[in-house]
């Protein structure tokens, strides 16, 4: 009884944290795929282009701007912090830790 419902407890949880993958629409400009095929250097490259780009939009005059060229400029903001999150990597933060360190313990 005790296996079962281990398994039932485990299926719900990766059921639901598959959710979100099946929701999001997997799009082919993923900045994660693209950092992949990047060397170090290359990486050290765009990384300062992102953060040159960066600073000639803060230095912008947005006043003078239209509603659509904010939101352009919004849109633009984003997919650079996309990128940029991209090319770093995976952490995994102390309480994920110790939860998946529990469920070992639970489990064994």
């Amino acid at each position: 009884m005790k296996i079962k419902l281990c398994l039932f407890y485990f299926t719900m949880i990766f059921s639901v944290m598959a959710m979100p993958v099946h929701a999001s629409g997997l799009s082919n400009n993923d900045p994660k795929e693209n950092a992949k095929g990047m060397t170090d250097e290359q990486k050290a490259v765009r990384m300062g282009q992102l953060k040159q780009r960066a600073e000639e939009m803060k230095s912008l005059d947005k006043s003078q701007m239209s509603a659509e060229d904010r939101k352009n400029l919004r849109d633009e903001a984003k997919d650079m912090r996309r990128e940029a999150r991209g090319m770093r990597g995976v952490y995994i933060s102390i309480a994920g830790l110790i939860i998946i360190i529990l469920l070992l313990i639970i489990i064994l």
